[in-house]
């Protein structure tokens, strides 16, 4: 499919997709656990980009990312800024991307990264936007399962 043809087809699905080498891949539904953590996301980068009076605002997985290959990504947030055509369904211009990791990604995102990351009096410091995001905040009640041990056989 063409990205046009694409966009038009999407529009008639009750589920969203993504824009794969011309062919629409299916996005899987989420979990409580990732949608909480997109909505944390979501409310923490609204509130820090407000406080600021910046133009820029977090948009959700309804507005596409055309990747320089030409698919059509939905990231969990992305963040655009003025100026943008407010009927557009795709952009190539976000500022930032967000993907709340799930289940399905590898072991090292699910237990390394969220070890190495989950000092909860940490911030992620955005500075294109001049703005910190604190990570107690963007994992506030989102249940983190515990990074499994490994037994050795002796």
């Amino acid at each position: 499919m063409t990205e046009a043809e694409f966009l038009e087809w999407q529009r008639h699905q009750e589920q969203r997709y993504e824009l794969v080498d011309g062919v629409p891949r299916a996005m899987t539904g989420a979990r409580f656990r990732h949608d909480r953590g997109l909505v944390n996301a979501f409310g923490t980068l609204l509130d820090a980009l407000e406080a600021i009076d910046s133009p820029c605002r977090p948009f959700t997985a309804d507005i596409a990312v055309r990747v320089p290959t030409g698919d059509l990504r939905r990231p969990d947030v992305a963040v655009y800024c003025p100026l943008f055509d407010e009927d557009a369904m795709v952009s190539n211009r976000p500022r930032l991307v967000v993907e709340v990791l799930s289940e399905s990604t590898e072991d090292t995102d699910q237990h390394v990264k969220v070890d190495e990351y989950q000092h909860m009096d940490a911030v992620v410091p955005l500075p294109l936007f001049g703005v910190s995001l604190s990570l107690a905040r963007l994992y506030r009640s989102v249940e983190l399962r515990p990074r499994p041990h490994l037994v050795s056989e002796g």
